[in-house]
């Protein structure tokens, strides 16, 4: 019988790589019209204190109404509703209330795939630089605070919806500002303030996504808003511009988002908006109050189901690694199990998975077969001087809530100890 390795397999392969080969629309839907499916579970936060005429509750209430398609069916330019509708939490704060964290209680983050921050307070003369309250981003080493709750959820895959408003309202758009800069790497102006009723109908059509065209056809909706808060086109960092128009006659963005490749996490999304009045008056669907302003077409509810539709996907993908036997000799067999689990509720399209197996050991067989190309199936050095083979496996889309696993068998083939 050969000799046994002086490292058992297991300890010799606890490093690996998950490479995903994302289509090009992994976080989109099947297409235009068609809903996520499973739904997503949303958490919504929002500021019980403000009674403004456009406030957090009423902008809250909207939001829901649009997600759950509450209106009149059968109505002009009714909106598509989400089948199955999305699982929607509350979480409210107030004035003189404890923080966020607090507010959370036993609900954590990390259990939605969406959380949408409306907190606002629009009643206050809060407008002088520093001032804060209830609907002001907390951040370290303020105890507990948001921005650690908020890069935790992002890096673990969530996606956060946040709302600022126009420069007058330092209280909560200076610490927005700061989170986006700050979450975002880079840096943005602070919002300038739109004069009166000011309508938009500019949005993002561009590659990623397809914001305009995806679930609802944004392209005969008209946003109306009052005095909106905008930044100078620019100015806005490394984001990219959802919803744009004229404020104080600069070409602004009215509302931003960042992909994972633009944030700090690594990991996660956010969507931007920097006027509320688009999400409040007294009905989503039939009413006008103040500078709310539905229309026949129901605009300001398809706007905020493509804001849900094109935050929805969250995935979380682990892997593990186990060996059936371990120490093994020379010439003798075993098998390895690259296991694969995708929680979340999205399907992952075209997955890789890839790992390098030492020069000490062969691969013998494996199901499924490794990809042999220009990239698998090649010597190669790691990062930390081990010489082995470098194959990968594509496992083709990986649905939500499901795992499984590529079962490797491996051979012992050197004395030489494997690192």
């Amino acid at each position: 019988m050969g000799k046994n390795f002086k490292r058992n397999w297991f300890s010799i392969l606890f490093t690996f790589c998950v490479f995903l080969t994302f289509a090009p629309r992994l976080m989109a839907d099947a297409g235009n019209t068609t809903p996520p499916n499973p739904a997503d579970k949303i958490l919504i936060i929002y500021d019980t204190s403000d009674t403004s005429s456009n406030n957090s509750p009423e902008a809250a209430a909207n939001v829901m109404d649009a997600l759950t398609a509450n209106g009149p069916a059968g109505s002009p330019g009714h909106m598509v509703p989400f089948t199955p509708k999305p699982t929607i939490d509350v979480v409210t704060v107030s004035s003189g209330a404890p923080s966020l964290y607090a507010a959370l209680g036993a609900k954590k983050l990390s259990d939605y795939c969406q959380v949408w921050d409306l907190r606002f307070q629009g009643q206050n003369p809060n407008n002088v630089a520093g001032a804060t309250d209830e609907s002001t981003l907390t951040f370290p080493p303020t105890a507990n605070d948001d921005y650690t709750l908020f890069y935790n959820f992002l890096k673990q895959g969530g996606h956060l919806f946040i709302q600022g408003e126009n420069a007058g309202f330092t209280s909560r758009n200076e610490s927005v500002i700061r989170f986006l800069s700050t979450i975002s790497g880079s840096t943005l102006a602070y919002p300038g303030v739109g004069i009166g009723d000011i309508a938009y109908n500019t949005f993002y059509d561009g590659p990623f996504l397809n914001f305009k065209t995806d679930f609802n056809n944004l392209s005969t909706v008209t946003l109306h808003t009052g005095y909106p808060g905008g930044i100078a086109l620019g100015a806005i960092g490394n984001g990219t511009t959802m919803v744009s128009g004229s404020v104080l006659g600069i070409n602004s963005a009215i509302a931003l988002f960042w992909n994972s490749g633009n944030l700090i996490t690594g990991n996660g999304m956010i969507y931007a908006s920097f006027d509320i009045t688009q999400f409040s008056g007294t009905s989503t669907m039939t009413t006008k109050d103040y500078y709310y302003w539905p229309d026949t077409n129901y605009s300001e509810a398809k706007y905020i189901q493509n804001i849900y539709d094109y935050l929805s996907n969250c995935y979380n993908f682990t892997i593990t690694k186990s060996i059936d036997k371990s120490p093994i000799c020379i010439g003798e067999n075993t098998i390895m199990h690259l296991c694969y689990n995708n929680t979340g509720t999205k399907t992952l399209p075209n997955v890789d998975v890839w790992d390098t197996i030492p020069t000490c050991i062969s691969l013998v067989t494996s199901t499924p077969a490794p990809l042999i190309d220009s990239t698998s199936g090649i010597a190669v050095t790691r990062s930390d001087g081990v010489k082995g083979i470098y194959y990968h496996w594509n496992v083709g889309n990986v649905s939500g809530l499901s795992s499984a696993c590529v079962d490797i068998t491996i051979s012992g083939i050197s004395k030489t100890p494997c690192p």
